[in-house]
């Protein structure tokens, strides 16, 4: 399109030039010393055009050839990049096939002439790691840190990550957790790297060190919620248990460094009371009534009914209360029937033991039932209660020990 309007104007011109001679075509005398020289117009402006031309045109011949090297270099240059560009595609393609021999030797071969070297050297390193050759991997890692572009957003990350998973695959949970430790320092808020944190300082069981990483890991949504929820509550049984060990008051303090919403889960609360002095009974059964106030738990229920409370009189109604709307819960009732029993209220504890047994016969709660029926004098029935007992713990066997047992209680 350029040379077509280059030509269409020179011809427009050489068209107007014509038309203007043509009338007067001129001429032009150029004298120097003896020397004359005429000619029409025309011609001299059709040789001083030709002489430009051909000035021109020499001129561009000597830039070309003064250029030649240095646009020579230019597209080797360009034809290297490309090369390492395809190599760099090719080799990412051998690792996605697990060719790992094949892709470390492509990656590298094609690494000194790419604008991405980086990426060569992280999949060297990982091709390397599946090879079981860990020394290679962290001279690639090396060359990795070298070839970094600094004006690259995240290259560092991306490398440190890569050095990290590394060394997990290696099993060298120490170097990895030294490795994700410097990286959190500088990147703080990044959810890949705080996962992984968690996962290395748990493989080594680094309570202390999870227990300070929960707060971020919960704030940036590093884990999945679920997980973020298993692993808060590992760690935090596991403190407790570290905690009372040592001084009371030391226990004390870490409980109540808990969220309130965490401590009244029955995980962590049901540990709490397994681990309280026999004295704090009472403070145990405080803390089930408020964690019950905010959502029913079963296996809170059972720990209340037992834990010995100085009143068993005021235990039994608190565990009363929560009957209403839950009249064919067989475990409530049996718990209830242990309460009334240690309240020495037997009426309520033979109702409800039995009101337990009509919805879920269990042996446990035939000999609780038998132990009522004693306290208030019915040994036959209290024998015959056992007898059901026990043939249900032994699946109907009805050995000859246990009838001799339930003998002599009879004739107590």
């Amino acid at each position: 399109m350029k040379l077509l309007l280059i030509a269409l104007l020179t011809t427009l011109g050489a068209v107007s030039l014509a038309l203007i001679v043509r009338e007067d075509p001129g001429y032009i005398l150029i004298g120097y010393g003896e020397w004359t020289v005429e000619m029409a117009l025309t011609l001299f402006v059709l040789l001083l055009i030709a002489a430009f031309a051909i000035a021109y045109l020499v001129v561009r011949t000597v830039i070309r050839v003064w250029q030649l090297p240095a646009q020579t270099r230019a597209w080797n240059a360009r034809r290297r990049l490309q090369a390492a560009r395809r190599g760099l595609s090719l080799g990412l393609l051998e690792l996605a096939q697990e060719r790992w021999s094949e892709a470390e030797k492509r990656l590298l071969r094609s690494a000194r002439h790419s604008d991405a070297a980086i990426l060569h050297y992280l999949g060297a390193a990982r091709a390397a790691q599946h090879l079981g050759a860990e020394v290679r991997r962290d001279d690639y890692l090396n060359q990795a840190s070298a070839a970094m572009p600094h004006n690259l957003p995240g290259a560092e990350v991306t490398l440190e990550v890569t050095r990290a998973e590394l060394q997990m695959a290696s099993e060298q949970w120490q170097q990895a957790s030294n490795t994700l430790a410097d990286l959190r320092k500088r990147n703080p808020k990044h959810g890949h790297v705080l996962a992984l944190s968690a996962k290395v300082l748990h493989h080594l069981k680094d309570w202390d060190a999870l227990n300070a990483l929960l707060p971020a890991l919960r704030r940036h949504k590093a884990l999945p919620e679920a997980e973020t929820q298993a692993l808060t509550t590992e760690v935090r049984l596991t403190q407790l248990d570290k905690h009372a060990s040592g001084a009371r008051e030391a226990f004390e303090a870490y409980w109540l460094s808990i969220p309130k919403s965490e401590r009244l889960t029955q995980p962590l609360l049901g540990r709490y009371l397994d681990l309280l002095s026999i004295d704090a009974a009472d403070r145990g059964l405080e803390l089930i009534r408020d964690a019950l106030k905010h959502g029913w738990d079963g296996s809170l229920a059972q720990q209340y009914a037992r834990l010995a409370g100085s009143n068993p009189n005021q235990q039994f109604q608190h565990a009363e209360s929560w009957l209403h709307g839950r009249e064919q819960d067989a475990a409530l009732l049996f718990n209830l029937g242990r309460l009334a029993r240690r309240a020495r209220l037997w009426g309520k504890a033979r109702s409800y033991l039995e009101a337990s047994l009509s919805l879920q016969p269990a042996a446990e709660s035939y000999r609780l039932l038998g132990e009522v029926l004693l306290e208030i004098g019915d040994a036959e029935a209290a024998a015959r209660r056992f007898r059901q007992g026990l043939e249900l713990a032994t699946g109907g066997s009805g050995n000859v020990v246990g009838i001799q047992s339930l003998s002599r209680v009879s004739a107590a």
